[in-house]
């Protein structure tokens, strides 16, 4: 008995030594054990979010929708690509929950899918108006950063930092300019100039814009002088603008009746309905949308007329370009 209470005297003994000095250690590097675990928990949670961030944001289409709503909202879109995805979503769910009901699951399929397109469509419709008003300021723009790389000793960064500042260029385009600035001057690698460059061209989408965009890349990363090939740049931009205005003034007489017809004759047949047929109002909306041949009728009417701006927008005026 007297040995059982020493053996284990004995290891109590010993384990109070070790947790002592364990507690002593503790005390001494305890601070610096918890700083590091803590330090290395969140830089693992921000590799995992940022791995996440760039799985998404390496999908094409997300890529592709990002740059789009930053040339439309003039600014780097971020949680707009997400609220844009989500709104498109929600319209396919709504609406295929109304259509469903009156035409099935297939037709209510495909006229969602249908719907929830308009907004990427309308934002396409937006995008191509702004490109195509902004392609008309390359004169413009090459002359400003022309100008600049010269008076600037043909550095090409700081041509463009102080062409994003030129009262001469549109608010747009001076947002494009300073955007492309700031990478000019914090990129650390080729891939994120290129990004940039991209991203810079992808909002006038023209011939001029590839070229001032290699130019400047080229000017920027190597400091070769391009002032020559800017120069052979503006002289075709200035080449092409009679023919761009004979195109302008020929689209602006052909589509003029698209604007002021399309919507006034849908509503003249409300009106023909309400007071040459004896519909009220409220019989009509029920006719038109919670039946089935009316609710057919709508859609193909409601996407003709979309159709029709959206066509029209795309070719109302010509893009300046080479």
């Amino acid at each position: 008995m007297v040995m059982v209470m020493s053996k284990y005297l004995d290891l109590l003994i010993r384990n109070g030594i070790v947790f002592i000095f364990a507690y002593g250690l503790w005390i001494l590097l305890g601070d610096s054990i918890s700083s590091l675990v803590r330090e290395s928990v969140r830089k693992n949670s921000v590799l995992r979010k940022a791995k996440r961030k760039n799985n998404f944001e390496s999908n094409s289409l997300v890529r592709h929708i990002k740059r789009t709503l930053s040339v439309v909202l003039k600014k780097d879109a971020v949680h707009e690509v997400y609220i844009f995805l989500a709104g498109s979503i929600l319209l396919f769910v709504f609406s295929f929950t109304a259509i469903m009901r009156l035409e099935g699951v297939f037709k209510g399929l495909i006229f969602s899918f249908l719907i929830s397109l308009i907004p990427y469509l309308l934002l396409e419709a937006r995008l191509r108006s702004i490109r195509i008003d902004s392609s008309y300021e390359g004169n413009k723009l090459v002359t400003t950063i022309i100008n600049n790389y010269k008076q600037n000793s043909l550095n090409m960064i700081e041509a463009v930092d102080r062409a994003a500042c030129s009262d001469q260029l549109s608010f747009f385009t001076k947002n494009n300019l300073l955007r492309l600035s700031l990478i000019l001057k914090s990129y650390r690698t080729e891939e994120e100039l290129d990004e940039a460059i991209k991203t810079f061209v992808f909002a006038y989408d023209t011939e001029w814009s590839i070229l001032l965009g290699m130019n400047i890349k080229i000017a920027a990363f190597d400091g070769t002088d391009v002032s020559t090939s800017m120069e052979d740049i503006l002289e075709e931009l200035k080449s092409v603008g009679e023919a761009i205005e004979a195109n302008k003034r020929f689209n602006n007489e052909s589509f003029t009746m698209i604007r002021f017809i399309l919507i006034p004759l849908y509503l003249f047949t409300v009106f023909i309905s309400v007071t040459g047929f004896g519909f009220s109002l409220k019989k009509f909306i029920h006719y038109q949308f919670f039946t089935s041949i009316g609710l057919n009728f709508a859609i193909l009417t409601f996407s003709s007329i979309a159709l029709c701006f959206i066509v029209y927008s795309f070719v109302k005026k010509p893009k300046y370009d080479l």
